[in-house]
């Protein structure tokens, strides 16, 4: 069977959602509901879509957005894959970002 008449290489209706997630920005987005307002996410994003996405989902949560270090190369991503009851079936989480992000980039940030 060639790729092109594969019935696993295509694609499916459905709908698609951009939103702050990962265990940090849950967290932190979880202490801030509970009242703690100074609460500052240091994470590594880059000048990208992602990070946008990072941005605005900290400014809509009402949370600080200078704990955020600017990288190049982008921001960590999780696509995962839902089936209709909201279950996982799968993802590709692409955190390499977080392996680029030193000490001494997150050590001066004001707590």
């Amino acid at each position: 069977m060639s790729p092109a008449s594969s019935p696993h290489l295509t694609t499916a209706p459905g709908h698609v959602t951009l939103s702050l997630g990962g265990v940090s920005a849950n967290v932190a987005g979880s202490a801030r509901s509970l009242g703690i307002s100074d609460v500052l996410l240091v994470a590594p994003i880059s000048d990208d879509l992602f990070g946008l996405v990072a941005r605005k989902g900290l400014k809509e949560r009402g949370m600080r957005e200078d704990g955020l270090v600017e990288i190049e190369g982008g921001t960590a991503t999780c696509g995962i894959l839902l089936d209709e009851r909201g279950e996982l079936v799968g993802g590709v989480a692409d955190m390499e970002i977080a392996e680029r992000v030193t000490g001494e980039q997150v050590r001066d940030f004001t707590f």
